[in-house]
C-alpha cells in the first residue's frame, strides 16, 4: 500500500472549464477530450498528499466548478461571475479564468510554504495514446462499490475472483469523473490547518504521523475510528451512493407463531409508517422481552416489496450472528447479508442486510429503511462516530425506526417535541405484568477496608428465590472487585440444604475481564449453580427459565442509571413458565435512577392492563408518564 498523491488542475476547451484533482491528469485530460472535447490541461499545483491537495481544490473551486461549466453561460458559478466582474485587464472569459486561478492556487500554496520557485507548472495537450478503462471493468467496479464506502484494498478483496483488465485506480478515477463516486481521502487537511476525517466525520482525534506510505511529515491520521483501518490523509477513500431500486415483488412472511395483540398493533403501526412517508424517525418503546424485532417483520416486508433495502443495525457481533438465523427463515426468499468484524460476508450484496453498528462505516447512502436496535447500548450510545455511520448509510427520505426498551433522554426530548413519533409494546406475549422491582434500604450493605458486609435480608431473599421459587438468582454489582467480593462472601455465608441435589459451588462470579466467563455463563444457563454474580454485561440479550434478579449497590448511579435497571429487570419474568419473578435494588440509600426504573416499568403495565393486554391486572397503578 502507497500513499496517493495527486495534481489539482484546470481542464478546457473555447466553451467549457473544470478544476479536479488527480494522480495522473493525463487520465483525466483524455476522459475530458473524449466527453467535451477538452483539449487543454494546466497544473496549478505540483503532487501534493491526497489530503493537502482536496484541501487545496476545495479552497479554489465550487461544486459547480468541479464540473464542466459553460464559459459566459447565464447559469455560469458564483466564482465564474466575480471573476469576469473583476477582470481589470478587459482579458477574454477564459484568459480572466485561467489568470485567477492561478493567482489564487499560488497563494494557496504559499500558505502550504510551497513557493514559486519550487512550483513548476506545466500546460498538457490531449494525449491519444492514453487508454481509458473498458465498460464491462467499470461496470464490475462499480457495482461492487454501489453503497459502499470503502478503501482502495477493500474494494480489491470485494473483488475477489472478479480481476479487472487495468489498473484498478485508473477505474476508479473515470468513474469518479463520470460522477458515479467520490473520491476522498480519509483525512482532509485544509489550508488553514484544520483537519477531520471524511471516513468517520471526527475531528478531535486526528494526529500527525511518520508516515511510511507517503513519506511526507504533514501526513495526518484518524485516531477514532482506527480499530476499523487506518484514516490517513493519503489514502484513498472511495464513496459511491445506491439510488437503485430491484422490481416490486410479493415478500412471503414465515413466523411460526402468533403474535400477541400488542404485536400486532405495533406491527401495523410500523407498516403504516413506512408507507407514509410522513415523517421519518420512529420510536418503539417496547417492554423487555415484549418480542419488538417481530414486529418489524411487516415493515420490511413492505420496503423490500417495493424494490427498496433494509439495514437492521445491533450493537453486537454475536446478536446480528442469532438474528441472521432467525431472520433468514422469517424472510426466505431473500439472501440475506450479514455484516460483523470477521464476517465472511462482508462485502456481500443484498437487499437486506443484518450488521453491526461498527460496520455501518463501510456502507453509504444505500438504505430506504433503517431499524437500529437497542439504540441506548454500548457501543452506539453516546458514541459520535456511530450515530454519523448510521444517519450517511441513509438514502435521502429514509425511514430510520429505533427499538428500544430505555430510549435515552435525547430521543424522549425528541418524542416530548414532536419530531418523531412513538408506540410502546408494554406487555410480554404470555400476558403477565412485568416485574416491578422492590425497592429495599439497607445500611448495612457495606463495602469498606477490602471487605464486604452481606445483610441477613439479602440472604433471606436468597433463601426464599432458591427453595421457595426454585429459581436461580442473577446478582448484580457494579465493579468488577465487587463481582469477585460479593461472591466469596456469598459463597461464605450461604448454609442451606441442597438445591435439586446440587452438590458443587453454589455461587460463581462473572465480569467483562473473567478468562473463564464464557463456561461460567453457560453452566449458569444449564442450570449447573444457582447464583452467579456478574456486573452489568449481564444486563441485556439473555432470557433464562427461572431466575430472580438482585441488584447490589443499586445506588451506584454511574453505573446504574435508569436505563440500565430498566433492562436488569427485563430479565426476571421473560418466559411463561415463569412470568411472575421478583426483582430487588438494594441499596443504602434510594436514588432518582432507582425510582425512576420502578415508574417506568408500572407505567408500562399500566399501559398494558389499559390496551387490554394482559391476563391480571398489574399491582398498583401510577400516573402514565407515556
Amino acid at each position: 500500500m502507497s500513499g496517493m498523491c495527486c495534481f489539482v488542475y484546470i481542464a478546457w476547451n473555447n466553451y467549457r472549464y473544470v478544476l479536479n484533482y488527480s494522480f495522473d491528469p493525463l487520465l483525466d485530460l483524455k476522459y475530458y477530450n473524449m466527453a467535451w472535447d477538452c483539449q487543454q490541461l494546466q497544473l496549478l499545483t505540483p503532487a501534493l498528499p491526497l489530503g493537502i491537495a482536496y484541501g487545496v481544490l476545495k479552497s479554489l473551486a465550487t461544486p459547480q466548478e468541479q464540473l464542466p461549466r459553460l464559459i459566459n453561460h447565464t447559469n455560469s458559478s458564483k466564482s465564474f461571475l466575480q471573476i469576469l466582474k473583476k477582470n481589470r485587464h478587459k482579458e477574454a472569459p477564459l484568459t480572466a479564468i485561467l489568470r485567477e486561478k492561478n493567482e489564487q492556487a499560488a497563494i494557496v500554496l504559499k500558505k502550504l510554504g510551497i513557493t514559486d520557485d519550487y512550483l513548476d507548472l506545466y500546460t498538457l495537450d490531449a494525449c491519444y495514446h492514453t487508454k481509458l478503462p473498458k465498460a464491462s471493468d467499470k461496470d464490475r467496479v462499480y457495482r461492487a462499490l454501489k453503497g459502499r464506502a470503502l478503501y482502495l484494498e477493500e474494494i480489491e478483496d470485494s473483488l475477489s475472483g472478479q480481476a479487472v483488465k487495468v489498473n484498478l485506480e485508473n477505474i476508479l478515477q473515470v468513474l469518479y469523473l463520470e460522477g458515479k463516486i467520490k473520491l476522498l481521502p480519509a483525512v482532509a487537511i485544509m489550508p488553514d490547518g484544520a483537519s477531520y476525517c471524511l471516513r468517520c466525520g471526527g475531528t478531535e482525534s486526528i494526529k500527525s504521523i511518520v508516515c511510511l506510505e507517503c513519506g511526507d511529515d504533514s501526513c495526518c491520521h484518524c485516531e477514532e475510528c482506527l480499530a476499523m483501518g487506518e484514516a490517513k490523509s493519503c489514502r484513498p477513500f472511495y464513496v459511491a451512493p445506491n439510488y437503485d431500486y430491484e422490481s416490486c415483488k410479493d415478500i412471503d412472511i414465515k413466523v411460526n407463531f402468533p403474535l400477541t395483540l400488542a404485536q400486532r398493533d405495533a406491527s401495523r403501526t410500523l407498516a403504516s409508517f413506512v408507507a407514509s412517508g410522513e415523517k421519518n424517525e420512529l420510536l418503539v418503546w417496547a417492554a423487555c422481552g415484549a418480542g419488538k424485532t417481530e414486529v418489524t417483520y411487516a415493515a420490511i416486508a413492505h420496503v423490500l416489496g417495493k424494490g427498496g433495502r433494509v439495514l437492521y443495525a445491533v450493537p453486537r457481533r454475536q446478536v446480528a450472528m442469532q438474528l441472521a438465523k432467525r431472520f433468514q427463515k422469517v424472510f426466505s426468499s431473500i439472501d440475506i447479508a450479514v455484516l460483523y468484524g470477521g464476517s465472511p460476508q462482508k462485502y456481500k450484496e443484498s437487499s437486506l442486510i443484518l450488521a453491526t453498528t461498527h460496520q455501518t462505516l463501510r456502507l453509504y447512502h444505500n438504505f430506504d429503511l433503517v431499524i437500529l436496535d437497542e439504540q441506548d447500548a454500548y457501543p452506539y450510545r453516546c458514541n459520535r462516530m456511530l450515530h454519523y455511520a448510521v444517519k450517511r448509510a441513509c438514502k435521502e427520505g429514509c425511514h430510520t425506526i429505533y427499538l428500544t426498551a430505555t430510549p435515552r433522554k435525547e430521543l424522549q426530548e425528541k418524542v416530548k417535541s414532536g419530531k418523531i413519533d412513538t408506540i410502546t409494546i408494554p406487555a410480554r406475549h404470555h400476558g403477565y405484568p412485568l416485574p416491578v422491582p422492590s425497592i429495599e434500604i439497607e445500611k448495612e450493605l457495606v463495602y469498606k477496608n477490602d471487605s464486604v458486609s452481606i445483610p441477613q435480608s439479602v440472604l433471606q431473599n436468597l433463601h426464599l428465590s432458591l427453595e421457595g421459587d426454585l429459581a436461580q438468582v442473577l446478582v448484580f454489582v457494579p465493579t468488577i472487585y465487587l463481582a469477585e467480593k460479593v461472591a466469596e462472601e456469598l459463597q461464605r455465608a450461604i448454609k442451606m440444604p441442597p438445591f435439586n441435589n446440587f452438590k458443587g459451588d453454589w455461587v460463581q462470579f462473572s465480569h467483562s475481564k473473567d478468562p473463564e466467563r464464557d463456561k461460567k455463563v453457560d453452566g449458569f444457563f444449564a442450570g449447573e449453580f444457582p447464583i452467579l454474580v456478574t456486573t452489568t454485561i449481564m444486563e441485556r440479550g439473555i432470557t433464562i427459565p427461572r431466575v430472580n434478579v438482585m441488584v447490589l449497590f443499586a445506588d451506584y448511579e454511574q453505573i446504574f442509571d435508569t436505563g440500565t435497571l430498566v433492562q436488569i429487570a427485563g430479565r426476571s419474568g421473560r418466559l411463561g413458565q415463569y412470568p411472575e419473578g421478583k426483582v430487588w435494588f438494594i441499596a443504602s440509600s434510594k436514588t432518582h435512577a432507582m425510582s425512576e426504573a420502578v415508574s417506568w416499568i408500572r407505567n408500562m403495565n399500566n399501559e398494558a392492563r389499559r390496551k387490554g393486554y394482559l391476563i391480571i391486572p398489574p399491582k398498583g397503578e401510577i400516573k402514565n408518564a407515556f
